[in-house]
């Protein structure tokens, strides 16, 4: 049991586990940011907006479960005036399996998901498989991720589905690490909303120091 209280509002959360079974349920409450209440040169400010507010719980067994979340109020930018709006209530509901499996020199992660949502945008299908091997000392990791079927707002028209195909490898010497990252490794270049395009083929080198 956990509660968290400022001044504006009181969050708390129950959650209960025995044997692979768990269960939680709580409620959240989410300000507006700065950037939402202010905007900037194309934003337009809106001072007035409500906070996000929820209630909500989850059930299920090891990876599986099931969740529900009721929003008593909910933001979101209104394209049509430029601004950020609150944008009533609605509700999020679904199922999801997140579980992690031993393969040879590594593991497998897999994480599939669907939600049923009022809120637009937010995809329907999503997986993430994500296999990683360690080989003397370096470590190969794989993620594939895809999102699909995501419901348009009103001032939408379609939505693309995302695909992408990350290739990372690692190693350490010493104090240092050197990784080495292929971002959407088939260059899948889409529009995470309208207009806003996203994805494409990125070549990361990183060198950290411990």
């Amino acid at each position: 049991f956990g509660f968290r209280v400022t001044s504006d509002a009181i969050v708390t959360r129950l959650g209960l586990e025995n044997n692979g079974w768990f269960f939680n349920v709580g409620n959240s409450f989410r300000n507006p940011s700065l950037f939402e209440l202010n905007g900037d040169s194309w934003v337009q400010a809106n001072l007035n907006l409500n906070p996000e507010k929820a209630v909500g719980g989850e059930l299920g067994y090891n990876g599986l479960s099931i969740f529900n979340y009721n929003f008593s109020e909910g933001i979101d930018y209104d394209f049509e005036n430029s601004m950020y709006m609150n944008t009533g209530s609605y509700s999020t509901k679904g199922i999801r399996f997140v579980e992690t499996y031993a393969i040879p020199y590594g593991g497998l992660t897999i994480n599939v998901g669907y939600t049923n949502t009022d809120q637009p945008r937010v995809p329907q299908w999503k997986a993430v498989i994500e296999p990683f091997f360690s080989v003397n000392g370096v470590r190969y990791t794989i993620t594939y991720q895809t999102m699909v079927d995501r419901q348009p707002s009103l001032y939408d028209t379609e939505l693309d589905d995302i695909q992408s195909l990350d290739f990372h490898i690692s190693k350490s010497f010493g104090s240092f690490e050197m990784a080495f990252k292929v971002q959407d490794v088939f260059d899948n270049v889409y529009e995470v909303l309208p207009g806003y395009g996203a994805g494409g083929r990125i070549f990361l080198l990183t060198i950290t120091y411990k």
